[in-house]
């Protein structure tokens, strides 16, 4: 009880502390308080982004006859696996209304337990 009334505090805290933080800044004011509270915003964000690098990794890009070779062999398995399914889902079925049934019989015909408190 104590743990869910410090997450909601939390919780609530944090929405509030940005409502607040949010109206101190500008954002919710006329036109021009917010206009020059998203050029403070982007001129606060503009020295702080030049000092971090970019760097891209390197990312070797197949060759188009590798794709479509890939593509071919995985297509086929893909249908292979789909027929395999379809042709066994009868016997599934059969496995699995067998067993439900089983289950349901044994579950029927089994005394109840006593309850115990």
């Amino acid at each position: 009880m104590l743990s869910r009334l410090f997450s909601w505090s939390v919780r609530g805290g944090l929405a509030g502390g940005a409502v607040y933080y949010s109206t101190q800044e500008g954002l919710w004011g006329d036109a021009k308080t917010t206009i020059s509270m998203y050029e403070r915003t982007c001129d606060k964000t503009k020295s702080l982004v030049k000092d971090v690098p970019i760097e891209f990794p390197t990312v070797d890009v197949p060759r188009p006859t590798e794709i479509g070779a890939f593509c071919r062999v995985n297509w086929n398995k893909a249908v292979y696996a789909a027929f395999d399914g379809l042709s066994a889902a009868p016997k599934k079925i059969r496995q699995w209304t067998s067993c439900g049934y089983d289950s349901l019989v044994k579950l029927i015909n089994e005394p109840p337990k006593p309850v115990q408190g």
